[in-house]
């Protein structure tokens, strides 16, 4: 899966999965793949009360997510043999050999009248913009469907513009 020249940041992308928190949810995947947390655009269910059939005003575009009053929730894995008892007992009732059920498919169009927005962030040392081009009713109708909810992305619903490559500061992190 090397990709020296990074040819898979050209690829369209054609599916993506939104996986809101849950009690006794599991999420895995290969961290290899490209995946991120766009709040802005696809809000967490329980604080997004827009969807694509309202007349509701999105949120601005370029908005900072206020985080205050909201529960963060991290896991911490631990590998057959560590020593750790975690202060809490594990949910026996949730199987998690199974494979989660897909709760929900909604499929997203590129707007050419009013795209959500764009992000720009750094991928595989380069500057990449992620452009989120269906509109921002959208993003959140389907954010708000369900707790696990499947993204059918027409052509360039969702793109990413490689830019640049990243100079090294020549510095080392850690050193002085």
């Amino acid at each position: 899966m090397d990709d020296f020249e990074r040819k898979a940041l050209e690829k369209p992308i054609d599916k993506a999965w939104l996986s809101h928190p849950q009690v006794g949810k599991h999420t895995a995947f290969d961290g290899r793949l490209l995946h991120g947390a766009p709040g802005l655009y696809f809000p967490s269910r329980r604080n997004n009360t827009t969807t694509a059939t309202t007349d509701v005003e999105p949120p601005v575009k370029r908005q900072k997510v206020d985080t205050a009053n909201r529960k963060r929730y991290t896991l911490l894995h631990f590998k057959q043999g560590d020593s750790y008892t975690p202060p809490f007992s594990w949910n026996t009732a949730v199987d998690l050999s199974k494979p989660s059920q897909i709760s929900s498919k909604v499929k997203l169009e590129p707007s050419s009248v009013d795209p959500a927005g764009e992000d720009e962030i750094t991928l595989c040392n380069h500057h990449v913009t992620v452009k989120y081009n269906p509109l921002m009713a959208e993003c959140h109708g389907a954010s708000n469907q369900s707790s696990t909810v499947e993204l059918e992305l027409a052509r360039d619903a969702i793109q990413l513009e490689v830019g640049d490559v990243l100079e090294d500061d020549g510095g080392e992190e850690g050193k002085s």
